[in-house]
């Protein structure tokens, strides 16, 4: 498989500006091109990122660490999905 896609769930608490979630991508190669979508309720967040991370430190990049930062906090109990889709590049 060239790729890997999955989403994953935010759920605001009227406070939090910043959320960060780590996902083990499973694919063969950690050269990967990285998109991300998010579905939220009401607001989209003002910064969207990803990077890749080492976590066992065995020198693979298995973990797609996705950052949403807003602007203004999401209202307590809502739910954003962020969508990725990562593909080996090359």
């Amino acid at each position: 498989m060239d790729y890997a896609e999955g989403k994953v769930t935010i759920v605001g608490d009227g406070s939090t500006k910043e959320f960060e979630v780590k996902v083990k991508h499973g694919l063969a190669s950690d050269k990967l091109v990285v998109k991300l979508k998010v579905r939220p309720i009401t607001k989209a967040p003002s910064y969207l990122f990803s990077y890749l991370s080492d976590e066992d430190e065995d020198g693979f990049y298995e973990t797609l660490v996705i950052t949403a930062k807003f602007n203004v906090p999401p209202a307590k109990g809502e739910k954003l999905t962020i969508h990725w889709k990562a593909t080996i590049a090359g």
